[in-house]
């Protein structure tokens, strides 16, 4: 299988792995970026987005994230459709209000569970390979 390979974009004018991908519920669709984080066990997008999609977030089951700070978070967990270039798989995505990074967060779950993720930050690219189906 051949990777697939995004180039990095900036966080405050940094080289960072943000990657493109379509998040879908129902029949709403959105493309957002994220930021690639091995350290997430979830990934974390805002409440906007989600409600923008049509999901009433604080329906979803509730975990609260914690970050290098300590600090805490509530954050609403719903699955959804997710795209990443042409592959197309439903997983599990939490949505707060409380995001203070400024950028979402694609976490292990869900991504690093189908996906082989390489950094190579010499040449600011991200590849990911798939490593299985559905």
């Amino acid at each position: 299988m051949r990777p697939l390979t995004f180039n990095y974009g900036k966080v405050n004018g940094i080289p960072s792995p943000l990657i493109p991908l379509g998040l879908g519920y129902q029949a709403h669709w959105a493309r957002v970026e994220g930021y690639v984080d091995l350290g997430s066990l979830y990934s974390l997008f805002t409440a906007e987005l989600a409600t923008g999609l049509g999901i009433e977030f604080e329906k979803g089951e509730k975990v609260y994230l914690q970050g290098i700070s300590g600090a805490a978070i509530p954050a609403y967990v719903h699955e959804v459709d997710i795209q990443l270039k042409k592959f197309r798989f439903k997983g599990k995505i939490a949505f707060s209000e409380k995001i203070g990074v400024g950028f979402n967060i694609i976490g292990r779950r869900s991504f690093f569970e189908r996906f082989r993720v390489c950094f190579n930050d010499v040449e600011e690219i991200v590849t990911s390979t798939l490593l299985q189906e559905g």
